[in-house]
């Protein structure tokens, strides 16, 4: 059985914007987290917020949902949260996106210990 295999993606924007609105899935995005078992991507905007801010190198949370459930990762966890948003809203922002079946979507805590 291959060792777990986690994957982190941050501080980039999504290229170009892709057949959802969001950015195209760069191949080398894929590449990296193409089966991995933990994805840790940046999730600094809301769908609504990004066309206002696509120049700012980070992501809708629903960009990092598209590109694991593409690669076919286990667990997305997103991080790199918009610091104006309360703990409430960032749980609010993750239960509104899409969870994909066998994809196990997060939120990043401070202090977590994830065993893989």
């Amino acid at each position: 059985m291959p060792a777990p295999a986690p994957a982190a993606a941050d501080d980039r924007g999504a290229p170009g914007p892709g057949d959802d609105g969001l950015g195209a899935l760069h191949p080398a995005a894929v590449e990296l987290a193409a089966d991995v078992d933990l994805l840790i991507h940046d999730s600094q905007f809301t769908a609504a917020e990004l066309p206002g801010r696509a120049s700012w190198g980070h992501c809708a949370a629903d960009y990092g949902v598209t590109l694991a459930a593409h690669c076919r990762v286990r667990r997305l966890l997103l991080f790199h949260h918009d610091p104006s948003r309360t703990d409430d809203e960032v749980w609010a922002l993750r239960d509104a996106l899409r969870q994909p079946p066998g994809l196990t979507v997060d939120v990043a805590v401070e202090g977590t210990v994830i065993q893989l």
